[in-house]
């Protein structure tokens, strides 16, 4: 049986948001029983289709680029390979990855990708590309990283936690919801590893 490696970040009204983006905060509408209510409901509020672990879609950026929903659910459950990297991803540090494969890059949680890697990975065609940092280009840019990626195709998926995860191959699970028209999703990122 496989042991299940959750890579997703926890959502709460302290988590680190790009810069620029809202903050989410959760608000309990129903307290269950302290109230007199016969159940728990919690509210989301500033909740982006980019909180917290998510999938961008070429639509984030690219004019035309597909939306989540045009996208096959295969670029999201497959063979995955995890890369531990230094901050900045160079083109040494790209696997060779076989089309229909995800690579994600463990940075330490504050890495981003080099133009040149992100030229080489957008050749191999990977389903996707992950990274553990709020962002595949360095913070302040504007975007190389993503306009190549997702300009070929490619979704991202960011703000991954990967401590404590060996480099290697697993299988991977970040089913974006099923949200009308979207540029990207928040996931449930988990890794299935024998």
């Amino acid at each position: 049986m496989s042991r299940i490696i959750d890579i997703s970040i926890v959502i709460d009204d302290s988590m680190a948001v790009y810069p620029g983006d809202p903050a989410p905060r959760l608000n309990v509408m129903r307290a269950q029983w302290s109230d007199g209510s016969s159940s728990r409901l919690t509210e989301l509020h500033n909740f982006t289709t980019h909180t917290g672990t998510h999938v961008d879609a070429p639509s984030h950026f690219v004019q035309g680029g597909k939306s989540l929903e045009q996208l096959e659910l295969s670029r999201f459950f497959g063979p995955a390979e995890v890369v531990h990297t230094t901050s900045i991803v160079s083109e040494q540090d790209v696997p060779v990855v076989a089309e229909g494969e995800a690579v994600l890059f463990h940075t330490g949680g504050a890495g981003h990708l080099s133009t040149e890697a992100a030229e080489l990975l957008s050749e191999m065609s990977p389903s996707l590309v992950g990274i553990d940092s709020l962002s595949v280009d360095a913070l302040g840019e504007e975007f190389p990283v993503h306009r190549l990626l997702l300009g070929a195709g490619i979704p991202l998926l960011e703000k991954l936690d990967l401590t404590g995860v060996p480099a290697g191959r697993y299988v991977l699970s970040a089913l974006p919801l099923r949200i009308a028209d979207a540029d990207g999703s928040p996931v449930r990122a988990v890794l299935l590893a024998d």
